[in-house]
């Protein structure tokens, strides 16, 4: 059994392949990756239409139920917990939803250094990026890494150990 190299655990952690740092280098996404992160951002907005539109439809059917005018308190009451519930979601998952604005632009960031985690953040020179912990601990402190990501969102997209 072959052991898995350690820019493989990378690419199996975050997400990308060989062709994908090979496009990332120059500064363009794939459309693999495009395909993913699209995947993504719609999955986002799925839920948080259904997060918005869940409570005033419950709020609707009990005002119709009950016989009521559909601008009564209840009404207004799950439109309102609807919309508290979008907004918490959409502060939340700004990232994801921040995605549309990359994948229009299509163009990828890259930047070398050193790293220094704080947290849940990796730090490059002056950039910081949200990371799972699995992520993270993949990343080794001090070692010297080139990052690809989407300026919006922050989300690295490549990894890669810099020479």
């Amino acid at each position: 059994m072959s052991e898995v190299t350690p820019l493989a655990q990378l690419g199996r952690a975050f997400g990308f392949t060989p062709e994908d740092l090979q496009a990332n280098r120059a500064r363009r996404i794939t459309q693999r990756q495009r395909q993913n992160l699209n995947n993504l951002f719609v999955k986002t907005v799925l839920v948080g239409v259904f997060l918005l539109l869940l409570p005033a439809l419950v709020g609707l059917a009990i005002v119709a139920w009950q016989g009521g005018d559909l601008l009564s308190l209840e009404g207004l009451l799950g439109l309102l917990i609807g919309l508290i519930l979008f907004s918490f979601y959409a502060v939340a998952n700004y990232r994801d939803i921040a995605l549309i604005f990359d994948l229009s632009r299509g163009t990828v960031e890259i930047i070398t250094g050193k790293i220094e985690r704080t947290g849940a953040y990796l730090n490059v020179g002056r950039h910081q990026f949200l990371l799972e912990e699995a992520k993270l601990d993949l990343i080794q402190s001090g070692l010297r890494y080139t990052f690809y990501y989407l300026p919006v969102s922050k989300r690295i997209i490549g990894v890669e150990f810099a020479e």
